[in-house]
Parts: structure tokens; C-alpha cells; sequence
């Protein structure tokens, strides 16, 4: 299967929730990619302009590009660069 690089960036209030209730990431991170069809292979937590970096494998760009499209709908993400 493909792998695929993805960018990106929090909310504001992904921001506030985060820094008022810290927890790992890890698990729903993995949870939302598996929902989507894909399976998570890592995930960072990143300084500078990007906030994390996630490494999936998925049958086709339609399901790596689920998972962030379902957080953004969410409002967690407002920012991110998907790359196949």
C-alpha cells in the first residue's frame, strides 16, 4: 500500500483543549486513521510552522486524506499538507 506524509497545524481551541487537558494523542490519532481505512505508522509532534507529522499507509489517497479531512471537520486541525 501507499504511504503518505501529512502536515498540519491545530486550532486555536485544539490549542486551549490541549495545553487545559494534556493527553497523549497517540491513541486518537490512530483511531481516526483507522476509521478512515489507513493504518497509522507514526506520528510527531513537531516545532516550528507545522504542529505534528503523521505517516500513514492506505489503499488510496481517498482514505489517507479522511482522516485529516474528519479532524478538520472537527475544528482540530485548521492547517495541514498532504503528501502521497
Amino acid at each position: 500500500m501507499p504511504i503518505y506524509v501529512t502536515r498540519g497545524r491545530y486550532s486555536a481551541e485544539a490549542i486551549r483543549n490541549l495545553v487545559a487537558n494534556p493527553e497523549d494523542r497517540l491513541p486518537a490519532v490512530r483511531n481516526l486513521v483507522e476509521a478512515a481505512g489507513g493504518k497509522l505508522l507514526s506520528f510527531y509532534v513537531t516545532l516550528g510552522h507545522y504542529d505534528f507529522l503523521i505517516i500513514t499507509e492506505a489503499p488510496s489517497a481517498k482514505e489517507a486524506s479522511a482522516a485529516i479531512l474528519a479532524a478538520a471537520a472537527r475544528e482540530a486541525v485548521k492547517q495541514w499538507r498532504f503528501k502521497p
